[in-house]
């Protein structure tokens, strides 16, 4: 968001972090102009909402210990013996790994979690304090992992991505603020085909 002020120096920008369902109600209501979501939009909003492919995040394993001696990769049948931290399983953030895990062949129902939680912040704290291992985006641990807080494995011979979707109102007029920032960042993800995408649009 820096870039944005940087680009228009009276450019106010408010965030804040949600869950998908309450992020894609809050754009339905004209509540707030944009919303960035991982999970899964309420099928009665898309109607009402423009669902588009923003860009592509890998997930990874994390932990604070290193696994299996030096090795960066592990195979599957290792995860199964692991302690999982993960997101509560209603929230739409914890189905969309799910979904990320089980197109790796992942199977998620023999996976031992630990600990469910709220938020990825409140995962990448459990994990700083040694309570087990999370998947997460990459893209969220890459200060921690610089820093040597964490280590981060992937699936021998694969990885793992998930989809991050932009969502805006259908029906409503946008303000300027929003017309500046979906010119600076709406770019088409140009490897996504349409009947992949599809697939994860729910």
């Amino acid at each position: 968001m820096r870039n944005f002020q940087i680009y228009d120096p009276e450019f106010i920008i408010k965030t804040g972090v949600d869950r998908t369902e309450q992020i894609s109600w809050d754009v339905a209501r004209n509540h707030i102009d944009i919303g960035f979501v991982s999970g899964r939009v309420p099928s009665n909003l898309h109607s009402l909402l423009n669902i588009k492919p923003y860009i592509k995040e890998e997930v990874v394993l994390i932990s604070t210990f290193s696994l299996f001696g030096h090795l960066k990769t592990i195979k599957i049948k290792h995860l199964y013996y692991l302690n999982i931290i993960g997101l509560n399983p209603n929230t739409s953030a914890q189905k969309s790994i799910n979904c990320c895990l089980t197109r790796s062949g992942i199977n998620c129902d023999r996976l031992y979690y630990k600990i469910q939680l709220n938020s990825t912040e409140a995962s990448k704290g459990a994990v700083k304090e040694n309570f087990g291992v999370s998947f997460i985006s990459f893209k969220s641990i890459k200060k921690e992992s610089k820093l040597h807080f964490t280590f981060v494995f992937r699936i021998k011979n694969q990885r793992m991505f998930r989809t991050l979707w932009i969502i805006s109102n259908l029906n409503h007029i946008d303000s300027i603020k929003a017309l500046k920032i979906k010119a600076k960042i709406l770019t088409p993800i140009s490897d996504y085909k349409k009947n992949f995408i599809d697939k994860i649009v729910y």
